[in-house]
């Protein structure tokens, strides 16, 4: 019962004792809406009879029917009644079905195997590119099934260094991640690799591959998932830009295809603020460029395929980084990207067209013009509005 006819039937019990103008004032009820709520109380319920057979189905069942079900079988036994109708006298007979609670996917199994120490202590700077790596393990969903996405985050500059996709959480994914971030590591690189307790890297075989490879291992505290915020803060990142929100991906394939796209938008396009306003692969490659390298890493930002948003940034491996040739055609829109992603000018705030324009000219041996910019920017997802009127416009002020 709610509250409005409950408090009719309080002031009709009490109203031969106290004054009805007095209960009213009391109850917040006005003369009319009192009478009729009293007045409805003498009618005959109209619902009666399929009230007494959405109770009749629901015990038959249970408990276990909720308004869908119930309506389904309404519908079987000749009843011609509306879906939201069996809801709203489900919720005035206070008849609930029992619902399943949605079950997330936890890697943690107990100790299996072998738990190591936590030697992050949550100090999430690195002083240069492969000192410490973060890993975890998420799920996403697809009208078709789950899709488990398995990176590893160089935190010098959040790069995924390596990543894997698969329809299952089991240990042949953690393995195939591991193995293609070998490649990535040069002579005497031994970096900090950080985990939660899961399973799958409690197993000997998997802190065997680290130690062979001189990677040392590290782990978070049981049920602290602040120890591995980094990882946590790059699902969110990933699951707000392109996962929640958006029409739902119909097949696992196409949410897998969706993942790499982005993977590459990340790494070679997307712009943040604590890396000088640029993004991972390009601020890794400033910082090799100011430094002199042993041999065994020179050139080494070339060695992966770094796959840009929509394909438009595409390189190809080669042994030596000095001869390095676009995969795609379009060279122009691929230096025009790359003038992007570098540093801003000195003396301003930001990039614009006009800069872009003026930069593009001076590198490029054809001349373009910002049009050009303009829609090559826009194909790739920069904002052009925020090019146009960020902090190098200043606003005017007029004094009186």
């Amino acid at each position: 019962m709610t509250l409005r006819p409950r408090l009719v039937q309080i002031v009709t019990e009490l109203r031969p004792l106290y004054r009805l103008a007095d209960l009213l004032r009391l109850t917040g009820l006005s003369p009319s809406t009192y009478y009729y709520d009293l007045a409805c109380q003498d009618r005959p319920d109209r619902d009666r009879v399929l009230k007494d057979e959405i109770k009749a189905i629901y015990h038959e069942n249970n408990g276990l029917y909720g308004y869908r079900r119930i309506h389904l079988q309404l519908c079987n036994n000749g009843w011609k009644v509306n879906r939201k109708a069996v809801q709203r006298l489900m919720q005035v007979l206070h008849l609930h079905g029992k619902s399943h609670k949605a079950r997330k996917y936890r890697s943690y199994r107990g100790a299996v195997g072998t738990v190591a120490d936590n030697l992050l202590h949550r100090e999430f700077r690195a002083t240069g590119p492969d000192e410490k790596w973060v890993s975890d393990i998420s799920e996403f969903k697809s009208r078709e099934g789950k899709v488990y996405l398995s990176p590893i985050i160089d935190l010098f500059n959040q790069e995924m260094v390596s990543w894997d996709i698969s329809f299952r959480p089991d240990f042949e994914q953690v393995t195939r991640m591991l193995e293609r971030s070998f490649d990535r590591l040069g002579n005497g690189k031994h970096p900090i690799f950080h985990t939660d307790q899961g399973w799958q890297y409690q197993m000997d075989a998997f802190t065997t591959m680290l130690s062979e490879h001189g990677l040392v291992q590290s782990m978070s505290r049981k049920g602290n998932c602040l120890d591995n915020a980094m990882a946590e803060n790059f699902f969110s990142i990933v699951k707000n830009e392109m996962f929640y929100g958006r029409k739902p991906y119909r097949t696992r394939e196409e949410l897998k295809v969706a993942l790499e796209e982005y993977i590459g938008y990340y790494n070679n396009v997307r712009i943040k603020a604590g890396l000088g306003d640029l993004s991972p692969v390009p601020y890794r490659r400033r910082y090799w460029s100011k430094e002199e390298l042993h041999p065994a890493f020179r050139g080494q930002d070339t060695h992966y395929a770094e796959e840009g948003f929509a394909g438009v940034m595409s390189y190809k491996r080669h042994e030596n980084s000095d001869n390095a040739r676009r995969k795609m055609d379009g060279r122009t829109e691929a230096e025009i990207i790359r003038v992007a992603c570098g540093p801003v000018p000195e003396g301003h705030a930001r990039w614009t067209l006009r800069l872009l324009e003026a930069k593009a000219r001076a590198e490029l041996d054809v001349p373009v013009s910002r049009s050009t910019i303009a829609r090559t920017l826009k194909k790739t997802g920069f904002d052009l509005t925020a090019m146009h009127t960020g902090a190098s416009r200043r606003r005017r002020t007029y004094s009186p």
